[in-house]
């Protein structure tokens, strides 16, 4: 395999083992130190709120100056030493303002999408479904240490918290140093920088706009679920203890690793809408049975099911299709700034229905949400084209 495929691989695996830790983690946090679901969703989307600014924003100065991996390190460094504050943090203001800073820094991470995809363009789906591989093991990893390390019995509540974000920091800090090999060919600097009008000029406009607007309504049904589906365990409906939600959350992950190479390739052989309009139709479904049922293996089986292999892989390879070299960058930080505004919007709304509400009517609402993504999608176009006689990526 090729060295630079596999420091890119590193490097995805080793950030969501961060991401997995914290995802759980925070929730439970922000609910013990604030006693609030609605501050619950706070911490899960102001965070979100900056990086739906910044991924454009490292999207956009990564197409300027022509590299990318410089920006990814520098940025994921700063970010990870943050991680040795946490400890002695005691508001629920500290709390989010702290995940806010953290996760703008880290959210460059998403240029790595740009960079293989550059290398391998006439494979995107395949590239993209290898690179989500790690990223699921990573999740499975992370959601597991998060369950045995987060309260454990076998170290004081002060030591074990401190462990906790020590392992987040170091991992944090490895993600970015297995990216220093990395060969980065410099390309041609973008000549957009300067004005507002023309950063968001791309050659295929309405396709992105399209895109990024289902996106948008998409990821905001999912995260008004994602964001209290760890305190919605916690209920006396379910009364789970936090080892036993992080082994749920960890199975998500477990299936999108042996499923994310043939959702990648599926992409490249069937085509990016044909798999992007099913999966969006399947959320819509699932979250409509969230609603309508409190069965704890209905709910858990929903939630393993890897649909977010399907809609990555399509949706990141839509983007990359619609976008040349000198936009990619940007192209790939628009649709995360549409996911992390949708990831900032669900977050928001989650935490208030279900504060105000309760669980099932914001599942009812997501749904919603998901189902007009939905039919938004059908105005995107097929963007597959048949392949090119450029470099293959590399078998696994």
């Amino acid at each position: 395999m090729d060295r630079d495929y596999k420091v890119i691989l590193a490097a995805s695996g080793l950030n969501t083992v961060v991401t997995a830790m914290l995802y759980a983690s925070l929730q439970f946090r922000a609910l013990e130190i604030s006693g609030s679901l609605f501050y619950v969703g706070l911490v899960g989307s102001l965070p979100y709120l900056g990086l739906f600014v910044m991924a454009y924003v490292w999207g956009l100065v990564s197409d300027y100056l022509g590299k990318r991996k410089n920006i990814v390190i520098v940025s994921g460094v700063i970010g990870s030493v943050l991680f040795f504050l946490y400890p002695f943090l005691t508001s629920i203001e500290g709390l989010i303002i702290l995940r806010l800073i953290q996760v703008c820094l880290m959210g460059s991470v998403i240029l790595l999408i740009a960079v293989v995809t550059e290398k391998f363009p006439a494979e995107k789906g395949k590239v993209i479904g290898d690179l989500n591989v790690p990223l699921a093991a990573g999740w499975v990893i992370g959601a597991a240490l998060a369950a045995f390390l987060y309260k454990t019995p076998y170290l004081s509540p002060e030591v074990s918290e401190w462990v906790f974000f020590i392992i987040c920091a170091v991992v944090g800090l490895a993600a970015s140093a297995v990216l220093i090999p990395l060969k980065e060919p410099k390309k041609d600097n973008g000549t957009t920088f300067g004005s507002l009008k023309d950063m968001l000029v791309f050659k295929n406009r309405r396709g992105v706009g399209i895109l990024c607007m289902a996106t948008l309504l998409l990821l905001t049904g999912n995260y008004i679920i994602y964001s209290v589906f760890a305190t919605y365990l916690q209920t006396p409906t379910f009364d789970l203890q936090e080892w036993q939600i992080g082994l749920i959350i960890a199975g998500s992950g477990l299936f999108g690793m042996f499923i994310f190479r043939f959702a990648g390739r599926l992409v490249d052989r069937k085509g990016r809408k044909a798999v992007l309009l099913p999966t969006m139709a399947m959320y819509a479904i699932s979250w409509t049975i969230y609603a309508a049922t409190a069965n704890i293996v209905i709910i858990t089986i929903l939630w393993i099911l890897p649909y977010w292999s399907f809609f990555t892989t399509s949706s990141t390879a839509m983007v990359s299709d619609l976008t040349d070299d000198r936009e990619r960058g940007r192209g790939v930080g628009i649709l995360n700034a549409a996911i992390n505004f949708g990831n900032f919007a669900g977050s928001l709304i989650g935490g208030f229905l279900a504060e105000r509400y309760g669980y099932s009517v914001a599942y009812c609402i997501a749904a919603v949400f998901v189902l007009m993504g939905f039919i938004v999608a059908f105005g995107t176009k097929e963007t597959k084209t048949e392949k090119l006689p450029v470099e293959k990526a590399p078998v696994k």
